[in-house]
């Protein structure tokens, strides 16, 4: 049985993404192994695939990266 391949995220650009068809599910790697699946919605989002999630340690570490920093 294969594992199944996504689309990569972080190789795409911001256009790329917003032209993907509704239902496209796209990979997000976060290193260690761990990965978030989105789906592309009909309103254009991207939200978290049932079933995919982050261990506390990869949310930490992303919501480090995201968090805004003082100048």
């Amino acid at each position: 049985m294969s594992k199944r391949q996504y689309v990569e995220a972080s190789k795409l650009t911001a256009e790329e993404l917003r032209s993907l068809p509704v239902g496209t599910v796209v990979q997000l790697s976060l290193g260690l192994g761990q990965r978030l699946l989105m789906r592309h919605t009909a309103d254009g989002r991207y939200c978290p695939v049932k079933g995919s999630g982050l261990s506390v340690g990869a949310l930490v570490e992303v919501a480090e990266l995201i968090a805004p920093h003082g100048t």
